[in-house]
């Protein structure tokens, strides 16, 4: 047991050592790569310590279970280890029966005194949660926390770019995404998006594609290539361009007069 431990704990020392010089490889700051060698350094001497622990231990419990004593609780949990399971058993006895059947006996037998501790303290966790959460109001709920993580995350990184789950279905937003349409691309994919210089936005079919993340990154940073888009990123907020996307999202299918045919660099379908 000692020596697969011991592999364990050195493969996994091994491991961590392999992803500290992976972070030190990639482009980060000299303060993230200082905060990541703290974190990495902390993580293997907790796991040295728990070696130690171990090793100390499993000496201690093969002292007592030599001398043929009762070793105390905190070295019994190491005969776990050793398939002693003394430590986290309860006393046991045969004198009450409750079930009998075929053959089987249930005795009454009392639970671990552990278990039960354990037991009492997660009702006594479960009364503080719940007065420090939901009665006195002290901590934040999980959407609290989130908005509040969001908030200070646009405060450090405001020009970040954000994953999207889905376009925004808001009138107010489709409306903003609309006007801007109109003022800054109604000149090359025309006033409804049927398209002139620039592709037909109407149609399922895309140069880069046509889901709500592509069209935001199509806008802000713009393409170069047969068809040309100018990057939007320094006269829109990441906020407005995906109102914009969310906007030429809520137009295919509209089907407007004198629409531009598909393109050959067209190959992406968007929606199948």
């Amino acid at each position: 047991m000692n020596k697969r431990f011991l592999t364990y704990l050195l493969s996994t020392v091994v491991s961590f050592g392999a992803f500290a010089e992976t972070i030190l490889e990639q482009e980060t700051s000299a303060t993230d790569n200082i905060i990541y060698l703290i974190i990495i350094f902390l993580v293997i001497l907790a796991l040295a310590l728990l070696g130690l622990v171990f090793l100390v231990g499993n000496h201690a419990y093969k002292e007592f279970r030599d001398s043929e004593s009762r070793p105390p609780w905190y070295v019994g949990f190491f005969g776990v280890f050793h398939s002693d399971f003394e430590f986290i058993a309860a006393e046991t006895t045969q004198d009450v029966v409750i079930h009998d059947y075929d053959g089987i006996e249930e005795y009454d037998n009392d639970m671990p005194s552990w278990w039960v501790k354990g037991f009492y303290l997660t009702i006594v966790f479960a009364f503080s949660y719940l007065g420090y959460y939901h009665i006195f109001g002290k901590g934040d709920l999980q959407t609290a926390e989130f908005e509040k993580e969001m908030a200070r995350a646009e405060v450090l990184y405001p020009n970040a770019d954000i994953k999207y789950m889905a376009p925004s279905t808001n009138a107010e937003d489709l409306k903003l995404g609309a006007e801007m349409f109109q003022k800054t691309c109604k000149s090359c994919h025309g006033e409804f998006a049927q398209g002139v210089a620039g592709p037909n936005l109407t149609d399922k079919y895309w140069i880069y594609g046509g889901d709500i993340n592509t069209l935001y990154e199509t806008i802000k940073y713009g393409r170069k290539g047969e068809s040309i888009m100018p990057a939007q990123g320094t006269m829109f907020s990441n906020e407005d361009i995906y109102k914009l996307a969310s906007y030429v999202m809520s137009v295919q299918g509209s089907n407007p007069a004198n629409p531009l045919p598909k393109k050959e660099t067209e190959t992406i379908v968007y929606p199948e």
